[in-house]
């Protein structure tokens, strides 16, 4: 009976043992099943967590590409990806324009004005004009490089060739300047290194008085600062040069041409007392410029040195210009501004030179064509005040003459022109303004011929 019992008692607890030894085995199976798919889990979870990651870096790209961020300049933006800054400037400028006298075009042209026949015997011409072809676009870049800062410019307006005023009133648009630098290395078209541009009164006619120093031209150029004040430039320029007329003794041109139309001797094809020739160009012009900067205002001097050679290549002269210019703050509120230029065979280099560099023609006494440079001067004086922060008057006189211009047979002696103007801006970026000119044109027998023009216009840049 005990017996029994102890074998009972041994066997339950073996049954017990085996019993709770199968829960332990399976409860252990189920931990390792737990912990795998935890394992599994934590796996997935952090996959997603990397690839949730990726999605908002991309998204971050994707916003930075898609927001220009400020550059160092002001008004100024990142190129997506780069370090190149870039910025889109200019004006929108409308001009209403009314000539009394003699109706031109959309800026004045004192070499243009008709004397004969004799301006009195002229019916009336006064006429009513408006148009937005100063309107102006800049581009410009700036990037950053162990040389110092690249920067390229590209600029335009709309006073190119063509356009019409019946319909569309459009114009040509025309490069004004595309050049880069770095440092002090230039290599575009821009303005010429001769003459001193701020010396020049901005006025609201587009052409500005007579007798500056006007010209932007392929170049390359050099400048070096020498201390804070002073700076040296210099520069080799595109050389174009042209003649516009031809005009001396029709005579002796039919002899020499045999009554025709074309003389072969100067390469000249056309009316012998009327035709244009453009000379060779093989050497480029040079310039060099020295200016001084101060808190009172500017000095600039400039020399140019040119060569013209005829259209056979038979002959050739040199040619050279001087110019000193400046802008002296006067008194309070007021500056003052002046600019003179002389050069013999400078031509274009003049606002109202253009292809009167030299003459190529026959002359009395002297046996065949002959080449002769043609001196002449430009003088431009200019005076402003503001009279409270938004409103500035301006008066500004220019002249142009041609020495010799009879006996070289130039179209005409001088030009002369006067600017009265006044600009009120009522805002930063917008700007009214009214002008009167008078300009004339004097020929060399003596004749004399001028116009008034009443000009207003309405700025805003950008």
């Amino acid at each position: 009976m005990k017996s029994r019992f102890i074998n009972n008692t041994v066997c339950g607890l073996a049954v017990t043992t085996l019993l709770l030894g199968a829960a332990g085995a399976a409860r252990a199976d189920g931990h390792a099943t737990l912990k795998q798919e935890l394992r599994v889990l934590t796996e997935r979870l952090q996959e997603l967590e990397a690839k949730l990651a990726q999605t908002e870096e991309k998204v971050d790209e994707t916003r930075d590409r898609a927001i220009l961020a400020t550059g160092r300049s002001p008004g100024s933006f990142l190129i997506p990806g780069t370090n190149t800054e870039f910025s889109i400037s200019g004006y929108v400028k409308a001009d209403f324009i009314y000539d009394l006298k003699q109706a031109q075009g959309g800026s004045i042209s004192a070499s243009g004005l008709a004397v004969v026949p004799p301006p009195a015997m002229l019916p009336p011409q006064d006429k009513f004009q408006a148009h937005a072809r100063q309107s102006r676009i800049r581009i410009s870049t700036s990037t950053p490089t162990p040389l110092g800062d690249l920067n390229a410019v590209i600029e335009t307006d709309f006073f190119g060739a063509g356009g019409n005023q019946n319909q569309s009133n459009s114009y040509g648009m025309r490069l004004r300047n595309a050049y880069v630098e770095i440092g002090g290395l230039l290599v575009g078209q821009y303005w010429t290194n001769f003459g001193t541009l701020n010396a020049v009164p901005g006025t609201l006619d587009f052409g500005g008085p007579a007798g500056y120093t006007f010209i932007r031209q392929a170049q390359v150029r050099w400048t070096q600062s020498i201390d804070d004040k002073l700076r040296f430039a210099v520069s080799l320029e595109n050389p174009e040069a042209r003649q516009r007329a031809c005009s001396v003794l029709i005579a002796a041109c039919l002899a020499r041409a045999g009554g025709a139309g074309v003389i072969p001797a100067l390469g000249f094809v056309g009316p012998p007392f009327f035709v244009g020739s453009r000379f060779l160009d093989r050497l480029p012009d040079a310039v060099a410029a020295l200016e001084y900067n101060d808190d009172w205002g500017q000095v600039r001097f400039s020399v140019l040195g040119r060569q013209l050679t005829t259209p056979d290549g038979r002959q050739s002269a040199l040619g050279y210009g001087i110019n000193i210019g400046g802008t002296f703050a006067a008194w309070l509120g007021g500056n003052i501004l002046a600019n003179f230029t002389y050069g013999d065979g400078i031509g274009r280099y003049l606002i109202d030179g253009v292809g009167e560099g030299a003459f190529y023609g026959f002359l009395p006494g002297r046996a065949g064509p002959v080449l002769e440079t043609k001196s002449a001067y430009g003088i431009v004086l200019g005076a402003n005040h503001r009279f409270t922060d938004t409103v500035m008057g301006q008066l500004a006189w220019g002249r142009y003459e041609i020495e010799d211009a009879m006996r070289l047979s130039a179209p005409f002696k001088r030009v002369t022109t006067l600017h009265a103007s006044l600009f009120w801006s009522p805002l930063s970026r917008l700007t009214f303004g009214g002008e009167v000119i008078y300009y004339e044109r004097e020929n060399v027998n003596g004749a004399e011929s001028d116009n008034v023009r009443l000009q207003t216009s309405v700025q805003v840049s950008f």
